[in-house]
């Protein structure tokens, strides 16, 4: 498993596969937030397993605790 931390500069928003010309600085979402989540459906956790029995055993030990944050 990694973190957002241990992806280091791979952790940048991916470009577009189809940009829009009027689009100045289109941009992706990053493979994982960096210090906290900022919607619903963001990516916190992913799994790269080489078979389905060892990605099933690696997503069973991803614990995510989410903290409200203030308005």
């Amino acid at each position: 498993m990694l973190t957002a931390a241990e992806l280091g500069e791979l952790n940048q928003p991916a470009p577009l596969l189809i940009p829009h010309p009027t689009l100045t600085h289109g941009r992706t979402q990053r493979p994982s937030p960096s210090t906290k989540v900022r919607y619903v459906g963001e990516v916190v956790a992913f799994v790269v397993a080489d078979s389905p029995l060892s990605r099933e055993d690696a997503q069973a030990l991803v614990e995510v605790e989410y903290e409200p944050l203030p308005w």
